[in-house]
């Protein structure tokens, strides 16, 4: 493995905390467009998942910050990262993680405060709001930047792996608000169709990782380069095999689409089984980044192979 399993950990975590964030808005809106649900229901929803939305958007965050912090060989200069940043995609998605975490801390603060109800300070909330969505955004997308501009890697010198990790941070998201919305409405199982709305937005950002997965297989397949067709190797039958055939194929995109049309037929008389199908989203998302992080082969392992 190139990196350190911190490394991983960061990568998930962060996609955990930004997609937690932007897939409770999405859903939240997206939900409030479908014909026949209340606004009054809406707006329930709304108060009671706000709050927990921003603690674990927040802690997600802060833990993939810790171990981003963990893997870097000395925390003397750290602080440069956030006070002295430049141009690097290192630098720059360690500052969008710092903002987009303190723009959380402002929304919990107001939340906590009721303040973003007044009149006075809600414009302010709203504003802090959507650049926190625009930063959740960043962070999404700049791991998989960070990747995917080192040439020396195949499997990751592609356009392709930002859009997959995004995918995934999508995922991961409403993985955790499946988790969130069953331990919020743990009493109150009529609140079960925005959990089956959020099943069915986890199917379509399946359905986009199948395809860039597989645009990916293929590049790796038609590539003349020994480390492509390693790292393709180590994926589909070598040591990451397992992991991303179980963890992530079977666990992490099969099971919630299956879980879901057998829940549109036999629905559950509890929330729990949607706590489940938010775990094996989760389950899939850490075994995505482990595999990719694991399976990335550098260009020198076979510098002097023909010699």
């Amino acid at each position: 493995m190139l990196f350190d399993e911190l490394i991983v950990w960061y990568l998930f975590l962060g996609g955990v905390g930004s997609g937690t964030f932007l897939m409770g808005s999405v859903a939240l809106r997206a939900l409030s467009r479908v014909q026949g649900v209340d606004r009054a229901v809406i707006s329930r929803i709304a108060r009671k998942m706000g709050a927990p939305v921003l603690v674990v958007g927040l802690l997600a965050s802060a833990a993939g910050a810790t171990c981003l912090l963990g893997d870097l060989p000395s925390l003397d200069n750290a602080h440069l990262l956030l006070f002295k940043p430049t141009f690097s995609a290192i630098s720059v998605g360690a500052l969008t993680l710092g903002c987009f975490m303190a723009a959380l801390v402002v929304l919990a603060w107001a939340a906590s405060r009721g303040v973003a109800e007044t009149p006075r300070f809600a414009r302010g909330a709203r504003i802090v709001a959507g650049i926190a969505l625009v930063l959740a955004v960043v962070v999404m997308v700049y791991t998989g930047v960070l990747l995917c501009l080192m040439p020396s890697v195949p499997l990751w010198n592609t356009p392709l792996l930002p859009v997959l990790f995004a995918l995934s941070s999508c995922a991961t998201g409403l993985g955790a608000l499946m988790i969130i919305a069953t331990v919020v409405f743990w009493d109150e199982p009529k609140f079960a169709f925005p959990l089956a709305f959020a099943v069915r937005m986890d199917t379509f950002v399946v359905t986009a990782e199948v395809v860039v997965v597989a645009l990916m297989g293929a590049m790796l397949c038609f590539s003349s380069s020994e480390a492509a067709s390693a790292s393709l190797g180590e994926l589909v039958s070598g040591t990451y095999a397992p992991m991303f055939w179980i963890g992530f194929v079977a666990v992490g995109m099969a099971a919630p689409p299956a879980f879901g049309l057998v829940f549109s037929v036999a629905p559950p008389k509890t929330l729990a089984p949607y706590a489940i199908i938010g775990a094996c989203i989760l389950i899939g998302g850490l075994s995505l980044r482990y595999c990719m992080i694991g399976a990335g082969v550098h260009l020198s392992a076979f510098m002097f192979s023909g010699l």
